[in-house]
């Protein structure tokens, strides 16, 4: 017995030294359909999940604009309503296709490999590795502040990808 609690307090004294944080189990967000979320005070972040899924609630005049979205997983396949907020595609996020209805405040995309379809966006920051937006409108039919850093990163409208198939067709 105290041989266990020796283990026990000499790993916690060593992580402790190491400064380790122990991460909180992510919750399941109740306000999800399909997907495992983490709400905060200040976002809501959606992981994990089987592909072909809607994350967050189909109805989005129930999201809160001023709670950003934080997306966050590998190889996943997604529709989410934007609901006016601002959406963040972050670092750890690799090879995912998501689909973004509605209006979005801000869209901002890292990662790798990630391609992002976006209906109406007033911003789009892309950086990371071969990620690619596309977006149908800006917000009040003005075309969106658009910023783009990293390796081959592209942002397209819809209109642009479109013209661009059609003339490489003929």
């Amino acid at each position: 017995m105290k041989s266990k609690f020796l283990i026990i307090f000499l790993s916690g004294l060593f992580l402790f030294g190491c400064d380790y944080e122990f991460r909180e189990k992510p919750q399941v967000n109740e306000n999800a359909n399909t997907a495992q979320g983490n709400q905060t005070a200040n976002n809501q972040t959606y992981t994990g999940g089987n592909s072909d899924k809607t994350a967050g609630n189909s109805n989005s005049a129930e999201l809160d604009p001023n709670t950003p979205l934080i997306l966050a997983g590998t190889s996943e396949i997604r529709t989410i309503p934007c609901g006016g907020r601002e959406v963040e595609v972050v670092e750890d996020s690799t090879a995912n296709s998501y689909t973004l209805t509605g209006e979005c405040k801000k869209l901002t995309v890292d990662g790798v490999s990630n391609k992002i379809n976006v209906e109406k966006v007033g911003e789009i920051s892309v950086k990371g590795t071969s990620n690619e937006v596309t977006y149908s409108e800006g917000i009040d039919g003005n075309k969106p502040k658009i910023t783009k850093t990293g390796v081959s990163t592209e942002v397209f409208s819809l209109k642009e990808l479109e013209k661009k198939k059609a003339a490489e067709s003929k």
